[in-house]
């Protein structure tokens, strides 16, 4: 492994990492410096590798120092100060700051891992628990969280045993199974990029609070009261549209009536779906054009070079945030690759995703239209002005009948990020035959 993730975690000091601090969240930075905290608030540097499982159901693992096993912050192999100053949350997350690259937070159904929210780099996370300790309703056991980004996939096909066993030969991993979804992308990653013949340099860097910082986050201590505020305003932003869900459904369901809409109830929870993702609540997907959340320029080395990916550029989808304030701005959605909060069972057991397809944009444009129209009394709220600055085109690679849904040929044309590679690549297409993109709705932002 790498050198340069020893030590996986050290003891540190406000004056030894304000300046990494500073470079990624420069406001925290300025208040913490007003406090000038000495060596009786320490802090804990840790490093986890591209794929490691740094929050299992609730459970909190530590790097331990030498070897970068993950334990429990109870471990008696852990230094004896990280012990006493993280002990005051264990087992669970203590709060922190991202300070490399990035961290993923799932919700862990039996049926799927859901991606709820990526924090990248200058994130402060945990925070709730310890500004809001009165009532916490934070279900922590449905939480698994991740080093670098778990939703992450190839566009085109991977899962030729031929050219599988190419990978499992170079990198000396004879049970690396074929992967026949999706889903099973993200392990088969991890472990091509934590083998020995990778040589892997990625790593996700956190800094967490000991509980001398917890301990002032929410205390009467008027020499922390400017800092406290910061960071309850921070918890705060970014929560209007949580606060006031139970209108927006309330005004979702409004929509269906008004239009006398009786969809498949999987199609209207997708619908409701997009809407939260134009909003930028939740996240879309977006090829990935650096090494932010994944070791992405290594796998996609690997795809090309030892597993022999031929004709098509290896393209990887990673969550990404849309936004209508970025003209032209694009994210994507499949119907193949389901990541809505709400799953109602479909109502009917045949699965044709074309059909799906012009049933969502059917109900979609319907209930947009309502939006847009201020039949639903949103007008003044970011909804009905995201709704109007948001361009919705439906792609499948089977040509349709009724010339509604797009073939997915046309989507690299409008799109040019989607076949670009941080590898090396010449003479190689879009993989419009591509699981995610035989059955998508892409997210367009205009004027």
């Amino acid at each position: 492994m790498s050198e340069a993730l020893k030590p996986y975690l050290q003891t540190v000091y406000w004056k030894d990492i304000r300046d990494k601090i500073f470079a990624t969240n420069p406001d925290f930075a300025l208040l913490v410096d007003e406090l000038s905290p000495g060596k009786d608030y320490p802090l804990y540097l840790a490093k986890y590798r591209y794929g490691d499982v740094i929050v299992d159901e609730g459970i909190c693992r530590i790097p331990l120092p030498e070897t970068g096993e993950l334990v429990l912050a109870s471990d008696s192999r852990l230094p004896a100060d990280v012990r006493s100053g993280l002990g005051y949350c264990a087992p669970r997350f203590p709060p922190g700051v991202v300070l490399k690259n990035s961290i993923q937070l799932c919700l862990t159904p039996k049926i799927n891992y859901v991606s709820w929210l990526k924090y990248p780099q200058g994130v402060i996370f945990a925070l709730w628990k310890y500004l809001t300790p009165e009532a916490n309703f934070h279900p922590v056991k449905i939480f698994n969280i991740t080093a670098g980004v778990r939703s992450i996939f190839m566009v085109p096909n991977i899962g030729d045993a031929k050219f599988h066993k190419n990978l499992r030969l170079k990198h000396n991993l004879p049970n690396l199974p074929l992967p026949k979804s999706l889903n099973e992308h993200w392990p088969i990653f991890t472990a091509l990029t934590n083998s020995k013949m990778s040589q892997c340099n990625w790593y996700t860097e956190l800094l967490f609070f000991s509980e001398k910082w917890a301990q002032k986050f929410n205390s009467s201590d008027e020499n922390w009261v400017r800092l406290c505020n910061f960071l309850l305003k921070l918890v705060a932003k970014g929560t209007d549209f949580w606060r006031n869900k139970m209108l927006f459904d309330h005004a979702f369901s409004c929509a269906q009536a008004n239009k006398n809409l009786k969809p498949n109830p999987y199609i209207a929870d997708t619908a409701k779906h997009l809407i939260m993702l134009c909003l930028g609540v939740l996240e879309a997907f977006a090829p990935a054009l650096n090494d932010n959340d994944a070791p992405v320029s290594l796998l996609q080395k690997i795809y090309l070079e030892d597993y022999g990916l031929k004709d098509y550029v290896p393209t990887i989808m990673l969550p990404s945030q849309f936004s209508t304030k970025i003209p032209g701005k694009q994210a994507y959605y499949s119907l193949i690759y389901p990541t809505t909060l709400e799953f109602s069972p479909k109502s009917r057991k045949f699965v044709n995703n074309l059909y799906d397809l012009r049933e969502l944009k059917h109900v979609a444009n319907r209930i947009f239209e309502e939006i847009i129209e201020d039949k639903l009394g949103l007008d003044g709220t970011p909804v009905k002005d995201v709704m109007e600055k948001t361009r919705f085109d439906y792609f499948h690679s089977k040509k349709d009948r009724y010339g509604e849904i797009r073939l997915t040929n046309e989507m690299s044309i409008e799109d040019p990020d989607l076949i670009k590679s941080l590898a090396a690549t010449k003479n190689k297409e879009f993989a419009q035959n591509g699981a995610f993109v035989r059955s998508c709705v892409r997210l367009l932002s205009v004027k």
